[in-house]
């Protein structure tokens, strides 16, 4: 069973690591409601190595992963200031990534991983924190419901040549 307690700041040495769970998780998750070909375009753009290595170096960003076995097992990327895939100012804390292997999921790494996020938000003085969900992707919208979250806004982004949208969502830090 994997733990919250393995959780740790990614390091640039991690890069390929990070490309792996990043690459896994989000084709666990998406695969099956989008086109091969498609999925294929995106994961080449935004799991790149050059692209991970670049992120990893972002001041205004930070990426934590539950490192336990021969893998890592969840990420969590968080974003402020000019970071932030959305400006929406300096007292916004961005997730801008939060996956976890199937074979984790049901285990609480979710639920933790935001606890963590909020933390954060906390420590680096932050009043709200957001997020994007994809609006095909109800159980996710659902549970960040459940947890507080209100949609607010949304954006539309690539992925691969298509145009797809994300629901925009936030909560108070505290």
């Amino acid at each position: 069973m994997t733990s919250i307690n393995a959780l740790r700041r990614c390091m640039p040495s991690d890069v390929e690591a990070l490309r792996a769970v990043s690459i896994d998780t989000f084709v666990e998750t998406f695969a099956s409601q989008n086109e091969p070909v498609q999925l294929e375009r995106h994961l080449e753009r935004a799991f790149a190595y050059s692209k991970l290595e670049l992120e990893l170096q972002e001041e205004q960003s930070e990426f934590y992963v539950i490192d336990e076995g021969d893998e890592f097992q969840a990420l969590l990327k968080l974003n402020v200031g000019a970071a932030q895939s959305e400006p929406f100012g300096e007292d916004h804390l961005e997730i801008e990534r939060i996956y976890i292997r199937s074979s984790n999921q049901g285990q609480g790494i979710g639920r933790a991983l935001l606890e963590f996020a909020f933390q954060r938000a906390k420590e680096l003085n932050k009043m709200y924190v957001w997020l994007g969900v994809w609006e095909k992707n109800l159980r996710a919208k659902q549970v960040y419901e459940r947890l507080g979250f209100t949609a607010f806004d949304e954006h539309y982004f690539y992925f691969g040549e298509e145009q797809q949208r994300d629901i925009l969502m936030k909560r108070s830090s505290e």
